[in-house]
């Protein structure tokens, strides 16, 4: 089997520029893949050159932020092979996330997997020596913490199961695409698999300095407004890692459990003609939301 990995990175200088070198330089290590960069400037040249990457542009916004559907759907027609996986271009990936697709595709033809990341501080590019990848999984186990459900870094998936998403015209950066992909998932009833326990990821920390308003405009600017209310509103049906109907662990395929009521809102939220009661409600949502709590 062949993966092609995708990402889009922003500009290679400064600490952005350490950070998304050792990303890159972890994805040409991985077997079985090939990897596809959309919309990078003359600062990531050297790199991409070095590691042999495949470029694409695709459109962007009047911002200049790239369109994430055309990046999902100029990746499935370019694919060597029938996965894909959607990276953002500041994390480290390891051989598990091959390992995992491999045992994926034995059990299913269609499925949408994504897992946790781990957050890490790194200021300096990675010596891939021998040993790399247990040195930085070491550092991780030993200053990395375990970044909360919500935080969706990567999707992994057959080309296929992307085909049947009918995704908007979302810009990559900003929030809301990835809590609508979650919920689409659902709705298009497709298996969402938690890989968490059997592959590791890395984010490696930064700060906002790439957006000309830092992290407000990242998270509440025109682009991010965009994007929620094409995901449903400010108030749009929130599923995250802890939602997936199953779970790899140790190989093998386990069933997710999840609370009676948070079923519940799940089925809500996933069901078109239902959603708008459970999202424009008040009363409903503040119940929701007290009763679930962080998992809200």
């Amino acid at each position: 089997m062949t993966i092609t990995l995708f990402s889009s990175p922003k500009a290679f200088t400064g600490h952005f520029g350490v950070i998304q070198t050792n990303a890159f330089r972890s994805w040409a290590q991985l077997s079985d893949t090939d990897v596809i960069i959309f919309n990078s400037d003359d600062t990531a040249q050297a790199v991409i050159k070095e590691c042999g990457f495949k470029t694409f542009d695709v459109d962007a916004n009047k911002n200049g932020v790239p369109i994430l559907s055309q990046m999902f759907q100029t990746a499935v027609s370019k694919a060597k092979g029938d996965y894909i996986l959607f990276t953002n271009a500041d994390i480290i990936h390891f051989q598990t996330i091959v390992d995992c697709a491999k045992h994926l595709s034995q059990m299913y033809t269609d499925y949408v997997a994504y897992g946790h990341r781990v957050d890490l501080d790194i200021t300096e590019e990675i010596n891939f020596k021998d040993g790399w990848d247990k040195d930085i999984q070491s550092a991780a186990n030993q200053r990395g913490v375990l970044h909360g459900p919500t935080g969706i870094d990567y999707f992994l998936m057959p080309k296929a199961s992307f085909e049947r998403f009918n995704m908007p015209d979302f810009t990559i950066g900003r929030p809301g695409w990835d809590q609508w992909t979650l919920r689409r998932i659902r709705e298009l009833g497709l298996p969402s698999i938690n890989i968490t326990a059997d592959n590791t990821v890395i984010h490696q920390n930064h700060d906002y300095s790439h957006h000309k308003d830092g992290i407000q405009g990242v998270w509440e600017g025109e682009d991010a407004q965009k994007n929620r209310k094409m995901a449903g509103g400010s108030h749009h049906a929130f599923l995250t890692i802890s939602d997936a109907t199953h779970k790899l662990q140790d190989g093998k395929i386990i069933k997710n459990d999840v609370s009676a009521l948070r079923s519940f809102y799940i089925w809500g939220v996933t069901k078109p003609v239902i959603r708008p009661i459970f999202v424009n409600s008040n009363i409903l949502y503040s119940w929701l939301r007290s009763k679930l709590g962080g998992a809200f």
